[in-house]
């Protein structure tokens, strides 16, 4: 019975990441630059003054340059990976990626990130064109990576930084991008929205 739940936890996991990745591709990619003018989602910059977004279900608070607006949903291995998005008029882009795993959400599993984590989201992250830059393990259910690419329409140079925590059975996948072609992020704007997660309940 244990083997068969380690194989499906396995098996989920490589879908949550799978989902992710792809997601995060589509937000940085050529719909980024078609939202970034429309005056949606747009702050000034990103040293403005800061907004507190509090997750859809209250679970957690964020802090961000702005308000974010609600994403398309894409579909999921087990529900709908939610998304909320901001571009500043200076070129960076903050994301907030919410995806659940089902299951018991007291389990280990679902609390602690399988030691497979990394290796599966730099496969995939390389599977989709991706070079990885560098890996931090942050703790037993959190984990940051930063990538380089280029944007397949345009071919712009795009830079990311993405910090993704595993708590309750609920993937909360922070992204921090330059979409301006060959600007890096701004690694101190992007620390502060990465600080400023905390948990509600």
């Amino acid at each position: 019975m244990f083997p068969e739940r380690k194989i499906d936890m396995r098996s989920r996991l490589r879908s949550l990441i799978a989902a992710a990745v792809a997601a995060a591709a589509l937000l940085y990619g050529g719909h980024t630059s078609a939202r970034q003018h429309d005056g949606l989602g747009v702050k000034r910059s990103a040293a403005s003054r800061w907004y507190t977004f509090t997750g859809p279900e209250g679970d957690f608070r964020v802090d961000l340059p702005g308000r974010p607006l609600r994403g398309e949903d894409a579909p999921g291995p087990v529900t709908t990976l939610r998304s909320f998005e901001l571009t500043t008029d200076d070129g960076m882009m903050f994301t907030i990626l919410l995806q659940d795993a089902g299951g018991d959400p007291r389990s280990r599993e679902n609390n602690v990130l399988l030691p497979d984590f990394e290796r599966l989201t730099i496969e995939q992250a390389r599977a989709e064109g991706r070079e990885v830059v560098q890996t931090r393990r942050l703790g037993r259910s959190s984990w940051e990576l930063e990538l380089r690419w280029r944007e397949p329409a345009k071919g712009a140079r795009l830079n990311a930084i993405i910090r993704q925590t595993l708590r309750r059975g609920r993937l909360y996948h922070l992204g921090c991008a330059s979409v301006v072609d060959g600007k890096d992020v701004n690694r101190a704007v992007c620390n502060r929205f990465f600080r400023s997660l905390r948990f509600t309940r």
